[in-house]
C-alpha cells in the first residue's frame, strides 16, 4: 500500500464550491457576474409579475357571486 501524498503547505485545498480559500480566475469571476445580473434581472421580472397579479387575486370566487 503505497502512503499518501503529504499535502503541501501552499496548498487551499480543493477547487469547489465549498472552499472559501480557492482562487477565482478571472473567468471565474466573469461568470459569477454574469449568473448574479442573471438573477437580478430574473427577480425583477418576477416583482413585475407578481405585482400585476396580485390585484387579481382580490376577485371573488365565482359561485360566491351566484
Amino acid at each position: 500500500m503505497t502512503p499518501p501524498r503529504p499535502r503541501r503547505a501552499t496548498s487551499s485545498g480543493p477547487r469547489c464550491g465549498n472552499n472559501p480559500r480557492a482562487q477565482l480566475s478571472d473567468a471565474d469571476r466573469q461568470a459569477v457576474a454574469e449568473f448574479r445580473a442573471y438573477l437580478d434581472a430574473r427577480a425583477e421580472k418576477r416583482r413585475t409579475i407578481t405585482d400585476q397579479v396580485r390585484p387579481i387575486e382580490n376577485v371573488p370566487d365565482p359561485e360566491e357571486l351566484l
